[in-house]
């Protein structure tokens, strides 16, 4: 029987261990929340999917030394700020038969992982991958009775650090993840990050809203004709950055409808029209990961990265910009800000493409 290690008992991690479980698997997952790892010890959680409902008491710790003993494959489904602190934490448990996989890394998470472990650990050499985003659309009550598994995107990229090393995560996950489709590169699973499209800008032009904790539907009325327009510019810088790298990224909405199998004539229509974004509720706090994680880890690395290739992002660097005031917090400095990430992989990289 095979093992899986989790670091995350949010709605994403307890998915991934949902689906391993389904195919036969021993999960162990962890969650630094010691409230939370009680709960799901003591809970039998009910897990709402579109093919069936099922229960499920997962077999979780708070010691981070146990996950490490329990498996060498492990998925960290964490919010992607937070890899850096989460990796000086794990460096001396891991060796070089394990594999980290980030699900997901967002923008450059699996170098910013590789730079602190080849700093604290110079000779440690672990399979290091991330993948674009989180498969599942998925939501946990605050119970911790419930999770919500709305949907799985129908395709979802993934990349090792040495590309060398994707095989290892193909015949790890085997076929109980067909949606996992490897890239050729970190290059291509880092700018395909969509999350800070999607969720940046919604969050700063509801601001009225969030900050008189009126309840809305995030995407389907957070999101209007004339922010998706603001949101395809921010996409536009992207595609940019890809271009000045020699690779071609896809659109938005061409990922939007590669992911929910989608039909629409823009942005906003495939925004609209997908129903897996229809419940989902917007946030009623500026402390949320919509910024806190999209900014410092998606935003920060793309617009800093882009200044190093001479691409202007005058739209990414705006949001920055306001966020950084609105929450008195400095996001370049102390976001993933690339200048402070050895570049020389992402060089290499491109050097080769």
């Amino acid at each position: 029987m095979k093992r899986f290690s989790i670091i995350g008992a949010g709605g994403g991690g307890l998915a991934i261990a949902h689906r391993l479980i389904e195919n036969n698997c021993e999960v162990l997952v962890y969650d630094k929340d010691q409230e939370k790892i009680s709960k799901l010890k003591d809970t039998d959680l009910m897990i709402y999917s579109k093919t069936k409902n099922t229960v499920h008491k997962f077999n979780s710790t708070n010691n981070l030394k146990d996950i490490f003993e329990f498996s060498n494959f492990i998925f960290i489904s964490i919010t992607t700020n937070n890899i850096l602190s989460l990796t000086k934490e794990i460096v001396n448990y891991l060796n070089d038969d394990m594999i980290l996989f980030l699900n997901p890394g967002h923008t450059f998470g699996a170098l910013e992982m590789f730079n602190i472990l080849k700093e604290k650990r110079k000779n440690l050499c672990p399979v290091i991958a991330e993948a674009q985003d989180l498969l599942f659309v998925s939501r946990i009550n605050k119970d911790l009775t419930e999770l919500n598994i709305k949907n799985v995107k129908r395709h979802m990229s993934f990349a090792a650090l040495n590309p060398n090393d994707n095989k290892k995560i193909s015949e790890g996950i085997g076929s109980m993840f067909d949606e996992f489709q490897a890239e050729s590169s970190v290059l291509m699973t880092s700018l395909g990050n969509m999350s800070p499209i999607l969720h940046t800008i919604p969050m700063l032009f509801n601001l009225v809203k969030i900050d008189n904790k009126s309840s809305f539907k995030f995407y389907h009325e957070g999101i209007t004709p004339s922010l998706a327009k603001i949101m395809k510019k921010m996409d536009d810088e992207r595609l940019k950055i890809g271009r000045a790298c020699g690779i071609n990224l896809i659109s938005i909405e061409e990922w939007l409808k590669k992911s929910y199998n989608l039909v629409g004539d823009d942005l906003y229509e495939l925004i609209q029209s997908n129903n897996s974004y229809s419940s989902i509720e917007g946030p009623l706090t500026l402390d949320h990961r919509f910024i806190t994680e999209d900014v410092s880890s998606g935003l920060v690395p793309m617009a800093t990265f882009a200044k190093k290739l001479n691409v202007e992002t005058p739209v990414m660097d705006s949001i920055i910009s306001l966020f950084s005031e609105l929450l008195d917090y400095d996001f370049i400095q102390e976001g993933r800000n690339i200048n402070k990430i050895d570049t020389n992989i992402l060089e290499e990289i491109i050097k080769n493409i």
